[in-house]
């Protein structure tokens, strides 16, 4: 398979070709806090291989983009980066959040973006009132190093130590986990009239059941709500039930007939 990347400014992007030359829409992956491309490898390949072209962006100074100023940058900048990116995609896509990704795909529906559908991996609804501010959040730096993985059952400790890898060399900005707790993203009701999926995992210890059910509902697009059962936060996306995942999707995908895209003038 020939992975091609290419830069959108300085955000870089990798393009996984439909095999045998898929006719549906494009879709747009977009990782969370600490990530990058490489988060959706497997699905990335995976989706390629069964016809769908299929890429993977990368925020501002993540991974494969250009070193970037980050202090003071929210959501919202972030989720212009997406509708960078989407405008240079050759029809409009199905945007794939994961985590904070999630988040984004959202502010860029608000940001009228031009896209058929959405699909939330480990998110959750965004607080919508201010939340109070640990103090240990307030004395912490304006640039925040990544965490390592202490744990996931459903995933193997070679896993673990390259999402750890990836995650120690990333940094995020404070802004960023300040404006969700003073809930900034109020997203409103017919922002998202687009079909979308919520898929999330059964032993997530941030997101709960309860929680992906109430995101599959919050919007005026026709929402669906899976729960897949053995997968952590992120063993959803690499994990040993992660192919389970990318099962679920691809059905959603056919089923809203994604992979049929209309030709051009029609």
């Amino acid at each position: 398979m020939t992975i091609q990347d290419y830069f959108v400014d300085d955000l870089a992007v990798e393009h996984y070709p439909a095999i045998n030359g898929g006719k549906g829409y494009p879709l747009l992956f977009i990782h969370g806090s600490y990530g990058g491309s490489w988060m959706f490898e497997n699905y990335l390949k995976y989706l390629s291989n069964g016809g769908w072209d299929s890429y993977a962006m990368n925020l501002r100074g993540h991974y494969k983009s250009q070193p970037s100023e980050l202090w003071g940058v929210t959501q919202w900048e972030y989720a212009r980066d997406v509708l960078a990116v989407v405008q240079t995609l050759p029809a409009p896509p199905i945007l794939i959040g994961f985590g904070m990704g999630a988040q984004l795909v959202q502010i860029a529906f608000s940001l009228k973006v031009e896209a058929v559908g959405a699909v939330f991996m480990s998110a959750k609804r965004a607080f919508f009132n201010p939340q109070e501010i640990p103090e240990h959040l307030r004395a912490m730096p304006k640039l925040v190093a990544g965490k390592p993985l202490t744990s996931a059952s459903d995933m193997s400790p070679k896993t673990i130590s390259k999402f750890n890898n990836h995650f120690e060399q990333q940094i995020e900005p404070l802004s960023c986990f300040l404006a969700l707790l003073n809930g900034e993203f109020k997203i409103p009701y017919m922002a998202l009239e687009v079909p979308y999926l919520v898929l999330n995992g059964e032993r997530d210890q941030e997101i709960t059941e309860e929680d992906g059910a109430e995101l599959a509902k919050i919007y005026a697009g026709k929402g669906t709500f899976k729960l897949i059962p053995g997968a952590s936060h992120e063993g959803i996306l690499a994990g040993h039930e992660w192919r389970n995942a990318a099962n679920v999707l691809n059905y959603w995908l056919q089923t809203n007939h994604f992979h049929m895209r209309p030709p051009k003038g029609t």
